[in-house]
């Protein structure tokens, strides 16, 4: 089934090199075009994943081995669970009001032990056409059931209510991302004290622009009191789509604690498309997946711009309340076009590679990557540069580079 989709799962050995554990995990009931892997979570021990199939297109009678594909790009979730290094797929989980484009999967966050996820739909039609909505389910290690609709304060039609969402560790604190709503974005902010309800509703202190698409990616601290909020069409120089990243804190988030751009802002970079903070929300990764240096590895140079869209990831630290970049990251084989940070994500488990972020993991993606190579490859450990194989035979075959 052309583009059905499928996730690979990676894992490190005790000598520290990343080995494929699982070389492909498919939906149960896998067919054309539906785009699964479009979104993954997994918990914190690694043994619960969700994955996004948003252009799945069964209705509410399907299930996971019997397809009823009336209902077209209406989406679809599926967890899976490890046991003794086998994953099994346990679930096949549909919005409870399935309908017809509603891109049901197209965001996805489990909590930490994996009994609670949030999955955006943000082309729902409850209420305003295409205002978007997320949905709220829980997961106790064989049955998955719907906890919860979140929808906007006032729902208003294409507003992509629901393109991104992130949740607290603990499962009680959620956050989505409305990046058209009054067409410069915004930010809800959902808690769970017995019922779910909207806690706040998030704009940058400084007006949003149309088309700033605030909200397009976000990111909570494990102790939900810190949120990154990228906006990467935001006109930070004045002139076109360099993007920008807001830090939110506080339990309520009712401080906007840093306004944050790159050190070599470019037009049309989109800064803050992708936005990852640490566990204890002090390291923020942001991606620029059209940023268009030569440049490799960490910390290179950022003036010779002949790779358009070859894309770079910026590492800011804070200090007290204080927040700094600290590392200006690109691919080991920058070309143009790869688009290296349209996704990124890190951890706060040490590693023996101390490069960038320190003392931290970080996987970078680059969904147009055309290189040859197959799994893993291992380069330079511990060192600021290396070099892939540079044989361009897979065009946009795409990869995924851990730091």
């Amino acid at each position: 089934f052309g583009e059905s989709g499928a996730v690979t799962i990676y894992k490190k050995n005790s000598a520290g090199v990343w080995d494929v554990e699982k070389a492909l995990l498919k939906a149960q009931n896998a067919g054309l075009s539906d785009a699964f892997g479009t979104a993954v979570s997994l918990s914190d021990d690694g043994n619960r994943l969700v994955v996004g199939a948003p252009k799945e297109d069964g209705d509410a009678t399907s299930t996971a081995t019997v397809s009823n594909d009336f209902s077209a790009d209406s989406g679809a979730v599926y967890v899976f669970t490890r046991a003794n290094a086998i994953w099994t797929a346990i679930s096949y989980v549909k919005a409870s009001n399935v309908n017809t484009g509603d891109l049901f999967g197209s965001s996805v966050a489990i909590s930490g032990d994996g009994t609670r996820f949030v999955v955006g739909a943000p082309l729902e039609d409850t209420t305003a056409t295409t205002s978007g909505a997320a949905y709220v389910f829980t997961f106790n290690g064989t049955t998955t059931a719907q906890e919860a609709t979140l929808k906007a304060t006032t729902p208003a039609a294409a507003s992509d209510f629901g393109g991104s969402v992130t949740m607290r560790e603990n499962g009680t604190t959620v956050a989505v991302g409305a990046s058209d709503e009054a067409n410069g974005g915004s930010v809800y902010i959902f808690t769970l004290s017995g019922t779910w309800s909207i806690a706040t509703a998030l704009v940058p202190t400084t007006a949003t622009a149309a088309g700033d698409k605030f909200g397009d990616a976000i990111s909570l601290s494990d102790d939900g009191t810190t949120l990154a909020v990228g906006a990467p069409f935001r006109d930070s120089a004045g002139t076109n789509g360099e993007g920008a990243v807001y830090i939110f804190t506080g339990a309520t988030f009712a401080t906007q604690q840093a306004f944050l751009t790159a050190s070599n802002l470019g037009v049309g970079d989109h800064f803050g498309s992708s936005v990852s903070l640490s566990q204890n929300g002090d390291t923020l990764v942001a991606g620029a997946p059209d940023e268009d240096s030569i440049a490799t590895g960490i910390n290179g140079s950022q003036t010779d711009n002949t790779a358009a869209s070859s894309g770079a990831v910026y590492s800011f630290k804070r200090t007290v309340t204080a927040w700094a970049q600290k590392s200006y990251i690109k691919a080991t084989n920058t070309e143009a076009f790869d688009q290296f940070g349209f996704s990124v994500a890190v951890s706060d488990v040490e590693t023996a590679n101390t490069s960038v972020p320190p003392s931290q993991t970080l996987v970078v993606g680059a969904p147009f990557e055309d290189s040859n190579n197959i799994g893993s490859t291992n380069i330079n450990k511990g060192t600021n540069t290396g070099i892939l194989a540079t044989t361009n035979d897979r065009p946009d075959a795409g990869a995924a580079y851990l730091h």
